[in-house]
């Protein structure tokens, strides 16, 4: 139980950072420092599936079928917390990129209002800052696709849990109804053993009774022929 608690505590831990990482990413202010933290929470959520993982195979290995089912539903909770974190994090990006989009238009009005430039030289920017714009709208895009990724498989691994867990409760059902039986068995079978029991005792009366009986005709006998 120690070993299991650890690892409660370690998946605990990896939720906190991941958390973390993306309280960081409502106020990042740059593509770089996004893309950074998207890197980071990646390798963080690989951590926290991990570690579940980890303790799902602990509990597995169990041999109280009321223990592994009692801890079997933590599974779903902590599985539910890294969906959370995907929404969470599937949100600050929209968020993020909506800041630093803005920032952008307005360093580009700004730039607009203070320099005077020539029509190719204007066109030329404008060409320009609509290409960085695809590119980062490019960029959000290849992050979300991720976090999808991220979050159709862990929808699939949450399925692979269900399944073990109807499994389990399948498994634990037929061994209770093996048990009823041979506690039926067993209750039948004592009677048995105490009905013989008794029996036993009263065969052992009736041979004393017997034996008695012989010796007192042996005796009568005697007596007779003697006297």
């Amino acid at each position: 139980m120690q070993r299991l608690k650890e690892e409660q505590q370690a998946i605990v831990k990896q939720d906190i950072e991941v958390k973390q990482l993306i309280q960081q990413i409502w106020n990042c202010e740059s593509d770089e420092q996004l893309n950074e933290l998207n890197v980071r929470i990646t390798r963080q959520v690989q951590s926290h599936k991990d570690a579940i993982d980890q303790y799902e195979r602990s509990i597995a290995n169990l041999k109280k079928p009321s223990e592994r089912e009692s801890l079997l539903a933590e599974i779903d909770a902590y599985r539910n917390q890294v969906e959370s974190n995907y929404i969470s994090l599937r949100k600050a990006n929209l968020n993020c990129r909506r800041v630093i989009d803005e920032k952008a238009k307005q360093s580009l009005f700004a730039s607009n209002e203070h320099i005077t430039e020539s029509d190719g030289l204007r066109q030329r920017r404008k060409a320009t800052d609509k290409q960085q714009v695809l590119n980062k709208t490019l960029s959000v895009t290849e992050n979300l696709q991720a976090v999808s990724r991220m979050m159709a498989e862990q929808v699939a691994q949450s399925q692979n849990s269900l399944q073990t867990l109807i499994n389990s409760s399948a498994v634990v059902t037929e061994t209770r109804e093996e048990f009823k039986m041979m506690n039926a068995v067993i209750s039948q079978s004592k009677k048995l053993l105490e009905k013989y029991g008794r029996r036993e005792t009263t065969d052992k009366v009736l041979i004393i009774l017997a034996l008695a009986f012989f010796f007192a005709s042996v005796l009568y006998v005697i007596t007779k022929r003697l006297f």
